[in-house]
């Protein structure tokens, strides 16, 4: 069969999903069971107050996504358009210093760079066919990673733990206590 030039982003639209759930959790299941040494407390703390921070940004971001139902343009998403992204990278980092494993950090970089730009490329597409005019005002105000001081004006939505547990937040933040839980116990701080 001949690959036309449409077949492509469908195939990279469908892994997508998968790629981007199952790589992330590999990557910081590998960090916590090969992580090579038991870190000292200072950067246990520091590790764990990353990873917490991480998961908060989530947490608020879920809080008001309402995917595709509506232009979701408060709360984090009125000062970055990818907090959800920002919150797990976060997360790596933090496991990365607990870790204490050199190589975890260009694992990171190697899992962030392969799997964000399909995701994010995607998920912009899809936004824009959406929402049309308001998501183009929205990506020309806001950044895409780096936060801007002064939120996007134009909504007044509220955080609403109802999202949070729509978009499965809990089970991503449990995951992550648990990560933690088990690094702690097979690397315990020195």
């Amino acid at each position: 069969m001949i690959e036309t030039p449409t077949a492509r982003p469908h195939l990279l639209q469908a892994l997508r999903k998968p790629v981007t759930g199952l790589f992330p959790v590999v990557l910081l299941i590998l960090v916590v069971v090969l992580g090579c040494s038991s870190p000292h407390w200072p950067v246990w703390l520091v590790g764990t107050a990353v990873i917490a921070l991480g998961e908060a940004v989530r947490f608020w971001a879920a809080g008001h996504l309402v995917k595709l139902e509506q232009l979701t343009i408060s709360g984090p998403f009125a000062h970055m358009r990818n907090p959800l992204y920002i919150g797990s990278i976060l997360i790596g980092a933090g496991f990365c210093l607990l870790s204490g494993a050199w190589w975890s950090w260009p694992l990171l970089a190697v899992a962030l760079a392969l799997v964000y730009p399909v995701s994010v490329a995607g998920e912009e597409k899809r936004l824009s066919k959406r929402f049309g005019e308001a998501y183009s005002h929205y990506v020309t105000a806001v950044p895409r990673w780096w936060p801007r001081w002064r939120a996007y004006a134009g909504t007044s939505a509220q955080f609403q733990w109802r999202q949070v547990l729509a978009n499965d937040e809990h089970l991503w933040g449990g995951s992550i206590v648990l990560l933690v839980i088990v690094f702690l116990l097979l690397h315990r701080p020195s």
